[in-house]
Order: structure tokens, then sequence, then C-alpha cells
């Protein structure tokens, strides 16, 4: 062996969600040490990097690590017991945990010239709160050395060489929906999520049923038209493929039923999206990996009435003391565990919106819409888990409108209480859900006079320009007649009764 000859290659690349990349290192020779480094850049992830020899495909590792390794996981086992025989028979070497902290490294002694693939990829993770795993992703430094042992300590420099080849194209997934064209929404508009440059996009829309001639553009940040197809409404399907220059960053899909002579089509459809699968054209691709079209993120939401601290009648408003609880889960979120040597983190209201801003990340907004006055917020916290998910607690004093009180049937009269909770972000970014887990109003609300009958949680949707996702809880309330009879009736009578 001799080391006059280095090599090194320094590649940086992201594994997206249930993602792995494969690298061809091709015309290694016998006697040569091969040295990888992974290192985590961002996200949660946590590198396994593998080495085989002349593999024409990885079908058997993305099965098994996509499927069997979920599935033993859902039964309990730890990834420790499933995944080491699985890499001892399929690599010639691998690693997990052998860099700094959870990166990865390993050397290989080169026995045979010829062909070798690297295989790299997120493992999995255990929560500790409770059985739920997720799967590690994110932004790698990924060095690779010929006779280069610096490699191993993640300071080597690139030489210039070329030594490892993608096999494929990175950053494939595909997603499929069904929707529809109808008098009431005649076009529907698609948002995406953020795509890479040089992204090879493809589109497939068909009609399912009715009439419909569908159209379909792509469309990027600044509304700029990039590619469409079908505008004259000739056919029931349309197809686009379209490869990204740039980042794509809030580009979007419309679909309409227009067609070319005025007349407006409508029906079902079913649209086909990926990025870098050209078998989406097809209409046949199955479906995988993270989502092309952004999803609303879900916050399942409990409001809790824990006191109707106040009613008055004149002013139509009551006052109440409550807690709100919001649980979503944002893969922008993710963090790695060794980042903070910690398995979640608090976060003030102040830190937590130091932290978003720093990271530029996304979060959702909320208003009282009823709300008189400030909202006196009395506690709350923000607590991050590495999966992306996200737990905010808010304990708060509020004073709200009640512009429905009714007296005519006094003391006898039922009323209404409302509480509506209104998202500023419209529903292409975030929706509520209702969490019917726990009771969302107190068995003693601190109100002598009333006396709650029964309660429901509705999520509605409010058209303000764009539509806006809205919780409503709605309070029925009648007052407590032991109340008026003792405190009213039965003074008055003994009053009455001296008297005579």
């Amino acid at each position: 062996m001799s080391f006059e000859f280095k090599k090194v290659e320094i590649i940086s690349e992201k594994l997206e969600l249930g993602e792995s990349h494969y690298y061809n290192l091709s015309g290694l020779k016998r006697g040569d040490t091969l040295y990888i480094n992974m290192e985590r850049v961002s996200g949660n992830l946590d590198p396994i990097i593998g080495i085989t020899k002349d593999r024409s495909d990885f079908i058997e590792f993305e099965d098994f690590f996509n499927s069997d390794i979920p599935s033993a996981l859902e039964n309990g086992l730890d990834l420790t017991e499933v995944f080491p025989g699985f890499a001892d028979s399929y690599f010639l070497a691998w690693d997990d945990n052998s860099g700094e902290l959870s990166d990865a490294t390993l050397t290989f002694q080169i026995q045979e010239t010829g062909d070798y693939q690297l295989i790299v990829a997120g493992t999995y993770y255990h929560l500790l709160r409770d059985e739920k795993f997720y799967s590690t992703f994110g932004q790698y430094r990924l060095t690779i050395g010929i006779n280069s042992p610096e490699v191993q300590t993640g300071k080597a420099q690139s030489t210039g060489h070329n030594i490892a080849g993608q096999i494929g194209k990175f950053h494939k997934r595909v997603q499929e929906k069904t929707d529809q064209i109808t008098e009431d929404k005649k076009y529907i508009q698609f948002p995406l999520n953020t795509l890479s440059e040089g992204d090879d996009l493809y589109i497939y829309v068909e009609t399912v049923s009715g009439d419909l001639k569908p159209s379909v553009k792509l469309r990027d940040y600044g509304n700029r038209l990039l590619a469409f197809d079908n505008i004259a409404g000739e056919t029931d399907s349309a197809k686009i493929e379209y490869t990204l220059k740039e980042e794509g960053e809030n580009y979007s899909i419309i679909i309409r039923g227009d067609t070319g002579e005025g007349d407006f089509t409508q029906g079902e459809f079913r649209i086909l999206i990926g990025t870098n699968t050209p078998e989406v054209l097809t209409g046949k691709s199955s479906v995988f990996g993270r989502p092309v079209i952004r999803e609303p993120v879900v916050l399942n939401t409990i409001l809790i009435v824990d006191q109707i601290s106040n009613i008055d009648q004149r002013r139509e408003n009551f006052s109440i003391v409550g807690y709100l609880l919001i649980d979503f889960t944002d893969p922008e979120y993710a963090f790695n565990t060794d980042t903070c040597k910690c398995s979640e983190i608090d976060y003030t209201k102040e830190q937590f919106l130091e932290y978003i801003s720093e990271n530029n990340l996304d979060a959702p907004n909320l208003i009282f819409l009823n709300q008189q006055g400030r909202r006196f917020v009395q506690e709350s916290n923000y607590r991050v888990y590495p999966d992306g998910e996200v737990k905010y607690f808010e304990r708060f004093t509020v004073t709200l409108q009640a512009p429905d009180f009714n007296f005519r049937r006094f003391p006898f009269d039922p009323q209404k209480f409302f509480v509506r909770i209104l998202l500023l972000d419209s529903e292409d970014f975030y929706v509520f859900n209702v969490n019917d887990e726990i009771p969302s109003v107190g068995k003693q609300l601190g109100e002598e006079e009333w006396v709650v009958t029964d309660y429901q949680t509705i999520i509605e949707s409010r058209s303000l320009n764009v539509t806006h996702s809205e919780y409503l809880l709605e309070i029925n309330v009648k007052r407590h007649i032991n109340y008026y009879m003792f405190r009213i009736f039965l003074p008055l009578l003994l009053i009455i009764v001296v008297s005579w």
C-alpha cells in the first residue's frame, strides 16, 4: 500500500424523511484503504453507512430498512436486535455510531480491485416518553478518502478528486391525491413543499368522474408561469415535466376545468406528483417518501375552561380562566439529541420566538376572536421533541363578548357562551383538530348563579380573504334555581310574612 496517492472528496447533501442515498465508488484498487466519515449537519439525522460490491439495485436494503425495521419496532423490538444481523450479511463493512457522538465512520481495506457501492441512511430512534419511534433525516457532510486516514477526524481537506458518483437521482418521492372541480370550486391550488435545485418534477392529472377536462399550471413564488398542459381542455388528462433551475420554495400547482372555447367542465380528478420519478407520467407509480404537496400542519387542540370568573349581563361579556394545549408535529423542528444531551427541550415564549427566528421556522399564530381587551397569560411553555413534535401549554384569563344574551325567560333563561379561537395563518398552513381526550369544561366553575348543562367543540372554516381554521367551544348554561330561591325569593317571602 502506498500513501502517496491520497484522494479526498467531500459531499454535502440532504437525506429527506425515509430516504436513502447510493454512491458508486469506481475503480478502487486492491491494497488501497478506504476511509469514510459521515457527519450530521442539520435535522435529527443519525447516520448509518455501509459498503457493498457489484450490486445493481438496492431493493433488498430498501425493503428491510423501510418495511421490516418499522414492523419490528412496532412489535416492541429494539433496532440493535434487528439491524446488525441484516447488516453483517448485506454489507462488506458498515457503521452506525463510531464517529463523533452519533456520526458514522469506517475504514475498509480493498481486497479486490473493482467498483464498490456506498449506502447512506438515517437510523431510527425510540422516543423515551413512549413506545413511539421515528426515522431520522437531515443535511449531512460525507467525506470519502483513499489512503487518507485524516478523514476519520473530520478535518480532511478535499483534494479535488471525484471518488463517488450518485447512483440515480436523489430526493425521490411520489404522492397521490384526489379532489374535484365544481361550480362552487372552479379551480384548486396545491402549494408544494420545498424542492431542491436540479430536481425533476413530474405531474400527472386524470379525470376520475364527470366531464372534467383538467388543465394544469405550475407557478413559482412570484406567480410566474413555469409550465402548463391541456390549457384548451382537449383531453381528460394533463402532464407536466419540469426541471428546477433553483431551489423551489413556495411553488404551487393550479388545476382548472375551463376549456379553450369558454366552457366549464367539472368532476373528480386524480393527481400523481413526484420528484425524480419519471414513471409518474404513466399514471401508475407507487406512492412513497415525503409528500410533494404541502399538507397543512394539524394542531391537536384542547381548550379547558377551568373557571367562569365573572358574567356581566349588562355589558354582555363573561370572563374565564382556562388552559390551552396544542400539540403538532412539523419535521422542521426535529433535532438530534446529541445537540443538547437531552430527550426534549423546554422553551419560554420569548425563548421559543427567538429560536424560530434564528432558524427561520414557521409557527402557528392565533387569537381569541371574541375577546375584549388583552388576554392575560399567566403561564406558558413550549416543549419540543426530537421527531419534530411540539407541545404548547398556556394558562390564561380573558374576557369574552357574549352578544347573544336573551333575558326574556329570566330567571329560567338558558344561555350560550362561545369561546372562538382563530388561526391567523390560512388553512394551507395550519388547521385545528379537536382532541376530545380531556373534558373542555371543569366541574367546579366558581359561578354559583349559573350551572353548565352541556358543551361541545366544533372546527369551522372562516373566510377572510383566505380561509382560516376556527376552533369553537360552545357552553350551554342555565341559572341555578337554588341560587334564586335562597338569595332572592325566600328573603322576599320572609319580608312579606314579617309585614303581615
